[in-house]
């Protein structure tokens, strides 16, 4: 009688003893996957961001790019332009020179 029933108290003891520190194992384990989500949800969120940035700054770049190609044309016509002029001018003052000398020699 009073042997069975203080068998079975220990018996539930130790099987509630069993059963609360495997619910506490699995909190631990629920608590280090959640843990974990979050983490991964941080990095690929900051993951995110630096690509995002990243693409801009090559966007920018390539934008700065153009604008020097462009820079760089339009210098270079306004020198062709310059020596376009300067060449004409001396071409006139030659002409001028010559219809000058031939007045003379008549």
């Amino acid at each position: 009688g009073v042997s069975t029933c203080i068998a079975a108290r220990d018996r539930l003891s130790v099987l509630a003893e069993a059963l609360l520190r495997r619910s506490e194992e699995a909190r631990k384990m629920q608590w280090a996957s959640d843990l974990q989500k979050a983490v991964m949800h941080r990095v690929q969120k900051k993951h995110a961001q630096v690509q995002g940035v990243a693409k801009e700054a090559e966007e920018r770049y390539k934008f700065r790019h153009l604008q020097m190609q462009e820079e760089e044309k339009r210098r270079k016509e306004a020198e062709d332009e310059k020596k376009e002029e300067e060449k004409r001018r001396k071409e006139a003052e030659a002409a001028t020179a010559e219809l000058e000398r031939r007045r003379l020699e008549e």
